[in-house]
């Protein structure tokens, strides 16, 4: 299944270890949207269940596009890149954080006056939420 490009611009694509469909699904619960998720129809290689091929979520908010595929080298996580989403209030970047927080590995301190606030997820992914 194609998924038709509706815009143009630019979005982020992660790479998971198998738990793509579990981290989209998070995401679409705190951004909205819609939500195509592609995957193989059984079970391949190492995986716990069927990786997913494609996931793309288009919200009002950010376009992201994942997939559990990687290459040869595996997945590395890094602290070079984050995902930026632009929030229009302090209470729409506290609604996004709590939902994506990761509260047993990482702390945050939430001032409302504070231009940006980063956090990691629990598939470690970075966020940084602007006002």
């Amino acid at each position: 299944m194609n998924t038709p490009v509706t815009h143009t611009g630019s979005g982020v694509f992660l790479t998971f270890s198998g738990n793509c469909r579990e981290a989209f699904t998070l995401y679409h619960a705190c951004f909205g949207g819609d939500l195509v998720i592609e995957d193989f129809t059984q079970k391949i290689g190492t995986y716990a269940d069927r990786p997913v091929i494609r996931a793309v979520l288009h919200s009002p908010i950010v376009t992201i596009q994942g997939s559990d595929l990687v290459y040869h080298e595996g997945r590395r996580v890094g602290n070079y890149m984050a995902v930026l989403i632009l929030c229009r209030s302090c209470e729409e970047r506290k609604h996004f954080i709590v939902q994506l927080y990761d509260y047993e590995n990482t702390l945050v301190v939430m001032e409302d006056q504070e231009p940006l606030i980063e956090i990691i997820d629990r598939f470690d992914v970075r966020w940084m939420f602007a006002i």
